[in-house]
């Protein structure tokens, strides 16, 4: 390097800076490579490529999570102009959020984004710019999208002559206001009024129904909420309520009598030796 007078212009000193023998720029020892199109920072609104990145599932399909999707919801509860969460358990999970701790009102959002080309638009199955279809389940009240799923038969999304592949379906209880997974009422789940709440046909002979508000508290296992859950939910006979895989972990971690985690009445005995 050699010393430049403040008359030099810009030009020269960049010139004289560059090494003779190779004709361009010394590189710097230890300095991060450029970042490629994989590895480069995404803006929200176009999924990453990188498995597990923004928008992208760990499998790498779109989506998050809870929910296979190509599109983003616009909250706006979360700022000025509108945070963008690809849904609404990715919301209420983030405690770091502005909003915290309110949830997210499904029925306030009015915009989404898709995940493919960016666009931000009303909500939608198909983008209308790219018209990709966001997930073959759609539910325009709950803002639900689920491309692992397929509309339960009979409902407003469901279409006789469309393939159906989909292992998983999701049905929207008018009662409960809320999408849930199965293949809809009177077909696996029935909904208890007085529960106000949808169980699967193999209770609805034993069905009691439940302590007052208790499938509108949280699971005493996972404290996740009973009713908002796309889990099923197993109802004791003293009244609580958990969901099904929790059960199934007491079950297995018990080593005598399965007590409820609330009341501790013993919902199901051990086999004892005469």
């Amino acid at each position: 390097w050699r010393r430049v007078s403040p008359s030099t212009r810009f030009e020269e000193w960049l010139s004289a800076s560059k090494d003779k023998s190779e004709g361009s720029p010394k590189k710097l020892e230890g300095a991060a490579p450029a970042p490629t199109p994989s590895t480069a920072v995404v803006r929200k609104g176009i999924a990453s490529e990188t498995p597990g990145g923004w928008g992208r599932r760990a499998d790498g399909r779109l989506g998050c999570e809870h929910y296979v999707r190509g599109c983003s919801l616009v909250v706006e509860c979360c700022g000025k102009d509108g945070a963008e969460v690809v849904c609404k358990r990715c919301h209420d999970d983030n405690i770091s959020r502005p909003c915290f701790p309110s949830k997210m009102e499904a029925i306030a959002v009015r915009k989404m984004v898709c995940l493919t080309c960016g666009e931000r638009q009303p909500v939608a199955q198909n983008c209308q710019s790219c018209h990709t279809q966001m997930a073959s389940y759609y539910c325009s009240i709950c803002k639900v999208f689920d491309d692992d799923a397929s509309p339960a038969a009979g409902s407003a999304a469901w279409d006789p002559t469309a393939p159906n592949e989909k292992s998983e379906h999701i049905y929207h209880c008018p009662y409960c206001n809320i999408c849930r997974r199965g293949k809809g009422l009177g077909i696996d789940y029935w909904h208890c009024m007085r529960c106000n709440a949808c169980f699967h046909m193999s209770l609805r002979e034993t069905h009691k129904c439940q302590v007052q508000n208790t499938l509108d508290s949280a699971c005493p296992i996972c404290q996740d909420n009973l009713f908002e859950s796309t889990e099923s939910v197993v109802p004791l006979e003293c009244g609580h309520a958990l969901h099904s895989r929790c059960m199934t972990k007491l079950a297995r971690q018990a080593s005598g009598d399965i007590k409820c985690p609330v009341c501790r009445f013993i919902v199901l005995e051990q086999a004892r030796e005469a």
